[in-house]
């Protein structure tokens, strides 16, 4: 659940479901150590240039973020964060991290099968997708953005050459 302050609307939502009514969207079950992360592109509804005061007020604007979980065997819990917009603007790192995760999930939703039909289809949305994720400039040294960079070179071949059974004779 998101709760965003007033005067401000999501103009882009990167993720499974999204409605003003809880009851629309279906929960989402995630696996232990899951990470969930909230991308979305946001912008004030004020309409016209900020002035510096309105500019202040918008970055003290508070989010709520609130997520259920079940551990296993145990009772149903609540996480929530509360943050201003000027508090989410200082992770740039995580800013970055999601810009790439995301480029790179929907890259994936691009591909088209049979690979072979699809090649060049396939290729131009690699490309894109992958100059998306460099371009957020993720930090090299998070493990899992160095995974991500393995699967895209992977993937790569895989587009340009096909599927290669080794053992395939």
């Amino acid at each position: 659940k998101m709760t965003m302050p007033a005067g401000w609307e999501m103009t882009e939502f990167h993720g499974e479901q999204v409605s003003s009514k809880a009851s629309d969207v279906t929960p989402q079950y995630l696996s232990p150590n899951s990470q969930m992360i909230y991308h979305l592109t946001v912008r004030r509804t004020s309409g016209g240039t900020e002035s510096p005061d309105e500019e202040e007020v918008a970055l003290k604007s508070v989010f709520s973020f609130e997520a259920e979980y079940t551990p296993i065997g145990k009772q149903p819990q609540k996480a929530s964060l509360a943050a201003s917009v000027e508090e989410m603007l200082k992770h740039t790192d995580a800013i970055a991290k999601g810009d790439a995760v995301t480029a790179f999930a929907e890259m994936l939703t691009k591909i088209a099968y049979p690979l072979a039909d699809n090649r060049e289809k396939n290729l131009a949305a690699f490309e894109e997708g992958k100059r998306r994720f460099d371009s957020a400039q993720p930090d090299e040294n998070d493990q899992e953005i160095r995974e991500i960079r393995s699967l895209l070179e992977a993937y790569r071949v895989i587009i340009e050459k096909g599927e290669q059974f080794p053992l395939a004779r």
